[in-house]
């Protein structure tokens, strides 16, 4: 094997918000499939789940252009203690945990997200810089909205045409 100069750099970024509903509404919420009930831009390619449906082992495609194609493995799977983990594989760039926990709290529900990225290469430490810090929280934030606003009128957030398809401000 080559000798190799390159240093992996790991970020690892925590989110916690609070969602008008209660853990055994929310957490159904988090899967490939059930994604497409409340994220307006959101597609999949399910690799492989016995349930159809987020599983322990469940694997799938997603293709975003700024990263191209990652798949997804759903390496834990809780629902009677609402958590759930994905290891996400970008091949050509880096590797993400994503690990959310669902809580209940009065009002409803609090979610930890704890996005953990390491980069494969040089190309993916630098986009590590681009992707993390006020980016990941401008998402984060956005997709918290989609998923209060699903949770409170059970409906999706629709794209407003105005913003090139981007969801317009949300306000809970």
């Amino acid at each position: 094997m080559e000798t190799t100069t390159f240093e992996a750099r790991r970020i690892r970024r925590s989110f916690d918000h609070t969602v008008a509903a209660e853990p055994d509404k929310v957490f159904p919420l988090l899967c490939p499939v059930r994604e497409y009930d409340w994220i307006p831009s959101w597609e999949c390619q399910i690799v492989h789940s016995e349930s159809g449906v987020a599983e322990q082992g469940c694997v799938f495609r997603t293709s975003f252009p700024q990263l191209g194609e990652s798949i997804w493995t759903v390496s834990l799977h809780e629902p009677r203690l609402h958590r759930i983990a994905f290891v996400v594989v970008t091949p050509a760039t880096h590797v993400e945990t994503l690990e959310v926990e669902v809580d209940g709290c009065p009002g409803g529900s609090t979610l930890r997200w704890v996005r953990t990225y390491t980069g494969l290469n040089e190309a993916g430490n630098a986009l590590l810089d681009h992707f993390t810090g006020a980016p990941l929280e401008a998402r984060m934030q956005q997709v918290m909205k989609m998923l209060e606003h699903y949770c409170t009128t059970g409906e999706m957030v629709r794209p407003d045409r105005r913003t090139g398809g981007r969801v317009r401000e949300v306000r809970p």
